[in-house]
C-alpha cells in the first residue's frame, strides 16, 4: 500500500520490479527516477541494480514492510549446484 511514505513507496516500486520481471524497464526507470530523492540512495540503489531485469523470486532482497510481493531472500538461494566432473556437467 502506498501511504506518501519513503517506506510505502519504496514497497509499492519492489512491487513494480517484481511484477512486470523483465517487461517495463521504461517504466521501471521513470518511476525509479520520480520517486529516488523520497526512498533515498540506498534504497535506490537495491533498484538501479534490478532495472534491467526487474526482480524475480530468487532475487536477493531484504524483507520490505508494505510489499506484497516480496518475500525477503537474502543471500544466495541455490541448495544444489551443477559440479563438472572430470570437464563434463
Amino acid at each position: 500500500m502506498v501511504d506518501g511514505t519513503p517506506d510505502g513507496t519504496f514497497a509499492a516500486l519492489v512491487d513494480v520490479f517484481f511484477a512486470f520481471g523483465a517487461s517495463g524497464r521504461g517504466l521501471r526507470s521513470r518511476l525509479l527516477e520520480g520517486a529516488r530523492r523520497q526512498i533515498g540512495a540506498t534504497r535506490a540503489a537495491l533498484l538501479q541494480a534490478a532495472l534491467d531485469s526487474g526482480l524475480r523470486p530468487k532475487s536477493s532482497l531484504p524483507w520490505v514492510a508494505g510489499s506484497m510481493l516480496s518475500n525477503g531472500v537474502t543471500g544466495s538461494t541455490d541448495i544444489v549446484r551443477p559440479v563438472a566432473v572430470g570437464g563434463r556437467r
